[in-house]
Order: structure tokens, then C-alpha cells, then sequence
């Protein structure tokens, strides 16, 4: 429990403030993993040199970290502007996408993001770690089942949320309404007829 790690010992925190820094500890945890997995993408997707990357240890493997400070500032401002989606549990999904020099998406790696509501349930903190070991191996050997990126990719961080409520609204862009812009070019397209 983090509050442990700062010198309180949890008994003489109250229930709520137990919930609370179990929902923060669970919340850095996530971060980290995350963190570990877009590192670990970026360098099985050979979207760098692999001289950009140095080995971490992480759960008892190692790990890719990518050493360029404006990707490494990049991964950890979008992670932490998720903190708040994570606490409100309404991040669904975080996506590693990559483009082609002419912008168009060629693939992405997604993270779904179920039940992290630790209020209903407290987290098993004995399983976590295994259960993140094993995505990061998983990944380390994504190139070997997809296609190379074409030469100039790009990527970017997307994060898919149910609200923005406690987030900073210029951090994210919402998607626009397809349905709603249809229904729209429906109404124009019905006006002009009836005008003609």
C-alpha cells in the first residue's frame, strides 16, 4: 500500500483512506505496466533503432525502454492524463497506433481496460504481476506475427473513455458523433431536394 511506503502503517488509516490508497497503488501499478508495454511495442514494432532502447527490469524480465527524452516525455504526459479516466473507471481501452508516412493507419496494438473498479472488489496483488510478466513476454514477440511497418511510420497514444469528467479538456479530443454528422448530411441533402 503506498501509504505503507511513506511511513503511515494502514491500520491507523481509516476505511476510506485504506480504499483510497489501494485504488492509487492499483492506478501506479496499471501506469507502470502500460508504460512497460508501449516501450516494449514501440521497439518489437521497430518503430526506433534498436539502438534507442536500453533493457530495464520489470516483474523479473527485462524490458525495453526507449532512451529519446521527447518519446519517453511523450509516453509519460499521455499516461499520466489517464490517471483521472483510471480513477473514475471510464478508460475502456488505450491503443498504440501507427501511420504511414501519408498519415493512414497501417495497425495498432490495443489495451482493454475491464473492471477496475477496486472499490467493489480489492485488487490480487499476488496475481498482478505474473499477469503483467506475461503480456510484456507476449509482446516482446508481436513483430514475429505481423507485418513490418512501413519505412517513416509514425505512432501515437489514443485513449478510448466512456467520460472526460476530472480530466483537463484540452488534453483530449473527442471523436465527432458519425451517426449525428449523418444524420445532419441526411437533413441537408433532404432540404435541398424539397427546395429544388
Amino acid at each position: 500500500v503506498k501509504s505503507w511506503r511513506r511511513g503511515v502503517h494502514p491500520c491507523f488509516l481509516s476505511s476510506m483512506q485504506r480504499d483510497e490508497a489501494v485504488k492509487s497503488a492499483l492506478i501506479d501499478a496499471v501506469l507502470e505496466f502500460l508504460s512497460a508495454a508501449v516501450h516494449t511495442v514501440l521497439k518489437a514494432r521497430n518503430i526506433y533503432s534498436a539502438e534507442l532502447f536500453e533493457n530495464r527490469r520489470l516483474y523479473g524480465i527485462n524490458v525495453s525502454q526507449c532512451r529519446h527524452p521527447d518519446v519517453c516525455l511523450y509516453i509519460a504526459t499521455v499516461l499520466g492524463n489517464l490517471k483521472p479516466l483510471l480513477a473514475n473507471d471510464t478508460l475502456q481501452e488505450l491503443l498504440v497506433a501507427f501511420y504511414d508516412s501519408q498519415g493512414l493507419l497501417t495497425s495498432k496494438v490495443s489495451f482493454i481496460i475491464q473492471g477496475f473498479n477496486c472499490a467493489a472488489q480489492p485488487p490480487d496483488w499476488s496475481g498482478l504481476e505474473p499477469a503483467f510478466r506475461s503480456a510484456l513476454l507476449r509482446l516482446h514477440f508481436s513483430d514475429n506475427l505481423l507485418r513490418p511497418l512501413p519505412e517513416g511510420s509514425t505512432f501515437e497514444l489514443l485513449a478510448v473513455a466512456t467520460s472526460r469528467a476530472a480530466v483537463n479538456p484540452q488534453v483530449f479530443l473527442e471523436e465527432p458523433n458519425v451517426e449525428a454528422a449523418a444524420d445532419a448530411a441526411g437533413a441537408s441533402s433532404d432540404a435541398e431536394r424539397d427546395e429544388q
